[in-house]
């Protein structure tokens, strides 16, 4: 059969860690939504014993995991989109009835109707390098939080930083001061040990 004249098979994708809910529709009809392995080879296995000869359309909403997913159904020669899920149509029901199954469904009937569009998807070098900024101000954000935690314990402990550490703040000079404060009890002295611990990588 051409592929030009090939039937359409829509596919709805609802990832998870854990499994995925599929959901396909043809042209006219619903033959089909099940569970499966969160792997791509494994819908390719299904769809070659099932839908041999059909023009693959698939779809799923961004999320937590990225583009590989898009990336190796495309490399089996399927259509692919990767949708916002705000752009996904759906009822009041359907909200108050939200499950893994319906929301593949409404993704299959959406794309099939074609009411979809999909969003950018960046070269693996540009997420790598998004992944990487994210990281970044991850790191300095649980940096900052460690800062405060340590001047908290000062504070909570009566005790005054020392004019010198004042500017420059955190430096080597200052850090080992505060390895080395007295603090008024054992416990005290152990929870700070642990915030430099925490804090302490990060610096070198």
């Amino acid at each position: 059969m051409d592929a030009e004249v090939s039937p359409k098979l829509f596919i709805g994708i609802d990832v998870h860690k854990r499994q995925w809910s599929v959901s396909i529709f043809t042209a006219n009809c619903h033959p089909k939504t099940f569970s499966q392995v969160p792997n791509p080879k494994a819908l390719k296995s299904y769809l070659d014993k099932f839908f041999p000869k059909h023009q693959i359309i698939c779809c799923y909403e961004a999320c937590k995991f990225g583009f590989w997913i898009y990336r190796e159904l495309c490399s089996f020669g399927y259509e692919f989109l990767v949708i916002n899920p705000a752009d996904l149509p759906t009822t009041n029901k359907e909200s108050s009835e939200k499950t893994d199954p319906l929301d593949s469904r409404k993704m299959a009937k959406a794309l099939r109707a074609g009411l979809l569009r999909g969003i950018h998807v960046p070269t693996q070098e540009t997420e790598g390098d998004r992944q990487l900024f994210r990281y970044r101000k991850r790191l300095w954000a649980d940096l900052v939080r460690v800062k405060n935690r340590i001047k908290d314990k000062l504070l909570q402990n009566g005790i005054e930083t020392p004019h010198k550490y004042d500017n420059p703040y955190w430096t080597k000079d200052f850090l080992d001061w505060l390895a080395v404060v007295e603090l008024p009890s054992a416990s005290s002295r152990l929870v700070m040990d642990l915030l430099l611990d925490q804090f302490e990588p990060a610096f070198r």
